[in-house]
Order: C-alpha cells, then structure tokens, then sequence
C-alpha cells in the first residue's frame, strides 16, 4: 500500500487541467439524467493501471474498491462503487475514436 501512496501522490502533482477540459467535453453538463462523475477520475484510473502493470479493468477495479489512496486519486468518494470496467473500456475507446 506505501507504492499506492507514491502513485498517488504523482497523480496528486500533475497539472491536467488541460486534459481535463478536452476528456470532459464529451459528457453532458446539464439536463435529464444522472450527472457524469468526474471523467479526469477514470483517466486516472487509467494511468495507476498502466504504471501499476495491473493486467485487467477488473482487477483495476477491485483495487479502486480496496484502496482508499487510489479512490481518492481518482475522485471515487467513499460512498461511490468505483468505475466499473466497463466504463473504462468505453471511455478507452471513446478516445481512441476521436469522440474527445
């Protein structure tokens, strides 16, 4: 768990106020349905799987359910389930199909 902590804290100094903007505009503001949890979170979400060598949205998954340094890095409040895997495949492929 003291590597999670130094994950987090990368995570923590980033400045991704730019990438934030351009993940965002894809996901409603305003208006019927639920409102969007924060995209910047599964992004983040994203880069611990891929620094960690965590090998499956799945196992990202119950990791973010199990770690509060990692829930707190990506914006997953304690009340919240985190991003299920299937989220991040969308959002994955939403990105790689230009849609942001």
């Amino acid at each position: 768990m003291e590597k999670n902590k130094r994950y987090c804290s990368v995570l923590r100094s980033l400045n991704l106020d730019d990438i934030e903007e351009v993940v965002s505009e894809a996901y409603h503001k305003e208006g019927a349905g639920r409102p969007p949890r924060k995209p910047i979170g599964i992004f983040k979400a994203l880069i611990i799987k891929r620094i960690k060598h965590i090998p499956s949205d799945r196992e990202l998954y119950r990791q973010l359910w199990h770690d509060e340094n990692l829930r707190e890095a990506c914006y997953i409040e304690a009340n919240e389930k985190p991003y299920h895997p299937s989220r991040a495949w969308l959002f994955l492929n939403l990105v790689k199909n230009g849609f942001y």
